[in-house]
């Protein structure tokens, strides 16, 4: 069980939450499951935004035309003022070994530490595809639900397990989520494929 926390939660609401992370340029892939243990529940969230900026607003990164390795030798106090932060809504939750494919009652405490997500969790957690269904309705950037859904697919896919039965699933929900729109779902294939 991966159980090492790389941030802290720094805003948050029951539908999206964002987190700093300890280090600058150690963060979340785009699409990842992420967990935010709160008491007995365990919370859900899918990154959906990851930006890198400065931690002080009245400093920029400034361009140097070096690279990042040439940056670290000669002025690596470039780095110690530049921040990254993440955002992820919520996609569920897990209680008493329950799956609850809702927002949660409650949302991630300021301070709360974000992990990785378990494998088996996630394995069990993406199964039944109903979390489709939030992702559909209270996705914050609608423009990116079938990115989100391809890095999912790519991450099942990765795990090198049976995934096709779970793949299956995402599409048939995804169909009805799109109202049958064979079209789209045509190009969101030739897109999982390539």
């Amino acid at each position: 069980m991966n159980k090492k926390a790389f941030a802290e939660i720094i805003e948050s609401s029951i539908v999206t939450w964002t987190a700093q992370t300890w280090t600058w340029d150690v963060f979340p892939a785009f699409g990842s499951l992420l967990t935010v243990e709160q008491g007995e529940r365990t919370l859900i969230g899918l990154v959906y935004a990851i930006k890198t900026g400065s931690s002080d607003p009245s400093r920029i990164p400034y361009i140097y035309q070096k690279t990042e390795e040439e940056l670290k030798r000669e002025q690596p106090h470039v780095f110690s003022f530049l921040m990254t932060t993440f955002s992820c809504f919520s996609l569920g939750f897990k209680q008493n070994n329950t799956i609850f494919y809702t927002v949660p009652p409650e949302p991630p405490k300021i301070h709360g530490f974000v992990y990785p997500i378990n494998p088996d969790v996630a394995h069990h957690f993406l199964k039944n595809p109903l979390y489709l269904h939030l992702l559909f309705n209270q996705c914050p950037e609608q423009g990116i639900r079938d990115e989100l859904i391809l890095a999912l697919i790519r991450a099942l896919d990765s795990q090198k397990t049976d995934f096709h039965p779970t793949v299956t699933g995402i599409m048939r929900t995804y169909l009805l989520l799109t109202g049958n729109d064979y079209r789209r779902l045509r190009l969101f294939l030739q897109r999982m494929g390539g």
